[in-house]
């Protein structure tokens, strides 16, 4: 689902998706940006093989490892549940030396992130499940790109609900344009929305407040 890429990525990596294209299939591509202060790293994967609902598989075109290959393996359990397996294999750069140095480092790194990954993914489907029986829903939220807005924008569209952003400047197919100065939205763009989060007000983490505020 859309959305769901974004939720895996871990909190404590300054990791963004910048790019992507076609979904899961063979031949979609997603480029991650990581920042590490003004430095930014770019990683490059793409899609090798999509057999749902069994299997899907990406590796590095261009990024930090010297080699990059990942399936996502899943498969039924009994009693209607099932299981995901990451299999990956790479290798870091700098040959046996590179291994020797930060070979450790980087299976810790590894570990703690697909660890992260499988609880925020088990997570996520429980809370699906629960309200599974209110079916999708179209939603729009105002403050999409900050820190809650994204983070809500994520789960909802992973468990296959709609979002529209509704933003200052139309950015992507589907914004909704709100002009805040003028105090005017387009009020046909609001029809068949099931509901409105409201999360474009002050930054709570931009200090205290004042009396006005």
């Amino acid at each position: 689902q859309p959305g769901a890429i974004d939720r895996l990525l871990p909190p404590w990596e300054n990791m963004q998706v910048e790019r992507r294209t076609g979904g899961l299939h063979t031949g979609a591509e997603v480029v991650l940006v990581n920042r590490l202060g003004p430095l930014r790293l770019r990683w490059l994967a793409e899609h090798v093989a999509y057999q749902p609902p069994r299997l899907f598989e990406d590796v590095q075109r261009r990024g930090p490892f010297a080699h990059w290959d990942h399936q996502h393996r899943f498969s039924s359990e009994a009693g209607g549940g099932a299981s995901l397996e990451d299999h990956v294999e790479y290798a870091v750069p700098g040959g046996w030396l590179g291994q020797a140095v930060a070979g450790g480092f980087v299976r810790r790194q590894l570990d703690r992130m697909f660890a992260y990954r499988h609880e925020t993914t088990v997570a996520d489907l429980s809370l699906h499940q629960r309200y599974r029986e209110k079916g999708l829903m179209r939603v729009a939220i105002t403050g999409c790109s900050g820190l809650v807005g994204s983070e809500l924008k994520s789960l909802l569209t992973t468990g296959g609900h709609e979002v529209r952003a509704i933003t200052r400047r139309r950015q992507n197919e589907g914004d909704i344009e709100w002009d805040i100065a003028a105090g005017r939205i387009d009020a046909e763009q609001l029809e068949g929305l099931d509901a409105v989060v409201h999360l474009a007000g002050e930054n709570i983490a931009a200090g205290r407040w004042n009396a006005k505020q």
